[in-house]
């Protein structure tokens, strides 16, 4: 090996050291910009108003959420829809989002139908979210839900968090949301109960967006 390819050799492991040593510095900061004490959301909601749902805390602590929001949202004085949001400030934490699939039946709930689907926003874009019919003795709700962080809406955690890697690796922030939206089905209403929990999350959804705006 003469003298020229040895430099070369010298450079091309000299910019992949310095590459390691970026990575590193990368993977150990948690990037979240902003101050988890403005990850708050309006009562009101466009026509929907909002009421505080009490809930135990402790029992919420096993999801390890930086901001946790629950909250029954009505439209023209009809209880309507129930919202579960859990904000996590780094990627990390949001592992322990817990899988619905999981949850639900371990609180006696039957899932009836899972499926994903397309919802349409009033922007004309539109995200892939979960959807589930799930009984409890007579009692139906339809739920839908979804993860949320800079790069949009996602069915499904494993490719969220695919995208929080690549953020993190670019030094850009990674935290994220968990999104739950429920609605009681009455007399097979599913079709209604679906544009109720539709027209509901095109209200939302650009106001989550917002809590990513800013790096």
């Amino acid at each position: 090996m003469d003298v020229a390819q040895r430099n070369y050799c010298f450079v091309i492991l000299l910019l992949l050291f310095t590459g390691i040593l970026v990575l590193i510095v990368n993977l150990r900061k948690g990037y979240s910009a902003r101050d988890i004490g403005k990850i708050k959301l309006p009562l009101e909601i466009g026509a929907w108003k909002g009421r505080e749902i009490d809930y135990d805390k402790k029992a919420f602590q096993v999801l390890g959420a930086d901001v946790t929001i629950f909250r029954e949202y009505s439209r023209y004085g009809n209880g309507e829809v129930t919202l579960y949001l859990a904000y996590y400030q780094d990627m990390s934490k949001a592992d322990l989002s817990h899988s619905l699939e999981i949850c639900y039946p371990g609180q006696g709930w039957q899932i009836v139908k899972q499926e994903t689907q397309l919802l349409y926003l009033d922007n004309g874009e539109s995200i892939l979210v979960n959807r589930m019919i799930v009984q409890k003795h007579r009692e139906k709700q339809l739920v839908i839900y979804w993860f949320q962080s800079r790069e949009g809406a996602f069915a499904r955690r494993g490719a969220q968090k695919f995208s929080l890697i690549l953020d993190r690796l670019r030094g850009r922030r990674n935290d994220s949301v968990f999104v739950i939206v429920s609605s009681f089905i009455v007399d097979d209403n599913v079709k209604e109960v679906w544009n109720t929990e539709r027209g509901f999350t095109q209200e939302l959804f650009p106001l989550l967006a917002d809590i990513f705006v800013n790096d």
